[in-house]
């Protein structure tokens, strides 16, 4: 029993050893990957495809980030069992392609600063799609959005972030108080020293 206290606080450093680290918030890319895949889930999930269909699709944007919706779309497709799908090809009025066009309305990625060298960061993505048959029956035509918000450490900012990806990048928020504040504190300023340089003056 005369070990038992050196037993303990050995006991307590191994435990404190063993504590698991905190995860790493996801990327931004990796949230944006997660929107769109729970937007295409949504919009397709009454929809179904034959093998032997073609698809066409048609993303109306010249963003960057269009790559990410024509990946998370066929891969989504593929799962519904379509095989023959084109993003590169005119759509022509006579070929008998199911058309998909998807328009991208928003794409946002937003921080807002809190206590304690944290940010609140708010993504959220919006985007237009319709679906015609290859028999130009109207299927699908929707708006659809999805947002994330959670909180990360300001030291994370560069880690979520791709600066290869412009689109991955995202913007801090003022608070409305401090948008007020700041102009307002700058007039005084001036003010006060345009006041002090005509009382000088005149003396």
């Amino acid at each position: 029993m005369k070990n038992l206290p050196k037993i303990l606080i050995i006991c307590f450093f191994c435990g404190a050893g063993l504590t698991p680290a905190a995860e790493s918030p996801q990327t931004n890319l990796q949230v944006l990957r997660q929107l769109y895949d729970d937007i295409i889930k949504s919009a397709f999930e009454n929809i179904s495809f034959n093998d032997s269909d073609s698809i066409l699709i048609r993303t109306h944007t010249d963003e960057a980030y269009k790559w990410l919706i024509e990946e998370r779309l066929v891969e989504r497709l593929h799962s519904l069992q379509a095989k023959n799908i084109f993003t590169d090809r005119a759509g022509d009025s006579d070929a008998p392609f199911t058309v998909i066009d998807v328009n991208p309305v928003e794409q946002a990625i937003n921080y807002k600063k809190l206590k304690a060298k944290k940010l609140q960061r708010n993504v959220d993505v919006e985007i237009f799609i319709s679906v015609k048959g290859a028999n130009k029956k109207l299927l699908l035509s929707r708006v659809l959005k999805q947002s994330r918000s959670d909180t990360v450490n300001v030291n994370d900012k560069k880690r979520i972030e791709n600066p290869q990806q412009s689109f991955t990048q995202g913007s801090q928020r003022q608070s409305f108080i401090r948008k007020i504040s700041e102009p307002v504190i700058v007039s005084l300023i001036t003010g006060f020293i345009i006041y002090l340089f005509y009382s000088y003056r005149s003396q």
